[in-house]
Parts: C-alpha cells; structure tokens; sequence
C-alpha cells in the first residue's frame, strides 16, 4: 500500500471538510483534515459483502452526495478508484469534480502503468479514454470488455500465488475462466493502463466538459503509482484540450464516409 505517501501529501495538500470516495477499509483520517464524508457506489451492506468486513464508517453514493452538498466542499479524495472505471472521464465529469468547491482540490492516485501489475499491458492511448467518453461507453461494450482478458493475462502473471485465476494451472482452464469472465455482467478490474501523460489530460479534459477552471497543484510518479492534486480554479480560464482537434479531424473524416 502506498499509504505513507498519501498521508505525505495530504498533509502538504488537504484541509478542511471533503470527501473520499471508494476508501474500503482504510479510510483517510489524517489531523489536517476536520471532516472526511464517504461516498460509494456500493452501501454498507455491498461493501461489507465485498471486503469480508464492515468498513467503520457511513456512506453515501455520489448522487446523494451532490444534492447534499451542491456547492461542492474543500476537497476530494480517491485513492485505487479510478481505474475501477470503465469510461474515468465521466466519472470525474458527473461524480467528483461536482464535489469540489471553487478553490477545493481533487487529489486521487492510480496504478502506473509500470507497476507489476499493469507494466505487460499495452498502454491505453488518450484516444481510447476520450472516445469511451464521446459515445458513452460502459463496462457492457465490446471496446470495453476487451481489456479483461489483458488484465487477468497481467495479474496471473504478476501473482501467481495470489491471484485466483492462477489456480487453475492448466492452459485450457485458465483460457475457460477468463472466456467466460468476459460475459459477466459486473466486474470490478483495472480497465485500463495509465501513464501519468494520459491521467493527466483526462482530468483537464473532464475540468473543461465541467466548465470549470482548473490549475494543476502536484503532479507525480513513483515506481507504481501515479498522483494527481489539481485544484479548481474560477481564476483559471477553462482551456480546449489539443487532443480534441484530432477528434475533430476523426469525426469529420467518419461523417464524410457516411455521406
């Protein structure tokens, strides 16, 4: 766990009342902090099913959350969330960066891509993410179903001794598990691979389909995780992102195609 960095950074970045989203088991409680609210998308009896324990706290989901508190607080926290996310541009777009009050931060880590668990897979290009947001792409669509077999493939590679899917240790069982993995109906994996270049420009992307301005506080990389610390900023004019003329250019091209 990458906790001892987290606690570093809040320390020298977070204050106030906030919110932390997706905290399982260990939820932030740091003396910088005077109040942390917790928002899931699982309730307590969801969380407790998935962690074999019932966290210490009360949760809200993050529709609850903006109409409690439409004004947004002095924060956000997500600490392994996003990569949980399907289609991550829409998700800070319609569920964190609401929660943050002009001058609030957004401060959320991810899994490197050179991490040992996600370094064997292909890097998911800015355009992917991009896209899954432009046609509303979830956990059901092809484009996204195809990353699970990268992820079991890399995990089964990574822990061999931990990873359940390792403990059929023939070719045929293995491939059996995964094929049917991709049928399921919910899953909770790393869906994509993330270089710092890529999680940063999709949360610029997701500040500006916010209209919200933005400036960034703290950008870093370690051996295996990633960290963001942007704040949101009414001063900081709401910029068009570079990578949506290359959208542009596609969609025109698709369009004259199509006659």
């Amino acid at each position: 766990m990458d906790t001892d960095k987290r606690k570093e950074l809040c320390y020298r970045f977070i204050t106030g009342r906030g919110f932390e989203v997706g905290a399982g088991l260990l939820p932030s409680n740091f003396s910088t902090i005077d109040e942390v609210i917790f928002v899931d998308k699982r309730n307590i009896d969801e969380l407790e099913k998935l962690f074999g324990a019932r966290p210490s706290y009360q949760v809200m989901n993050p529709a609850e959350a903006r109409a409690r508190y439409p004004n947004g607080l002095d924060f956000v926290m997500a600490h392994q969330v996003l990569e949980h996310c399907s289609n991550p541009i829409e998700v800070l777009l319609t569920e964190w960066i609401p929660l943050v009050r002009d001058g609030g931060v957004l401060f959320y880590s991810i899994p490197s891509c050179n991490g040992s668990t996600e370094y064997r897979r292909i890097q998911t290009p800015l355009r992917h993410i991009v896209e899954d947001w432009l046609f509303d792409r979830g956990d059901a669509d092809f484009e996204s179903r195809e990353h699970i077999l990268s992820f079991i493939a890399n995990w089964t590679a990574a822990a061999p001794k931990d990873f359940w899917y390792a403990a059929d240790t023939t070719v045929q069982g293995f491939c059996a598990q995964a094929l049917v993995e991709i049928t399921r109906t919910y899953q909770d994996l790393h869906w994509h691979t993330y270089t710092l270049e890529v999680a940063q420009a999709i949360t610029e992307i997701a500040f500006y389909a916010a209209r919200a301005g933005m400036a960034w506080v703290h950008l870093e990389e370690t051996e295996s995780v990633l960290y963001l610390i942007a704040r949101r900023d009414s001063k900081e004019p709401v910029r068009h992102h570079p990578c949506f003329d290359e959208h542009r250019e596609r969609l025109s091209g698709a369009l004259a195609k199509l006659g």
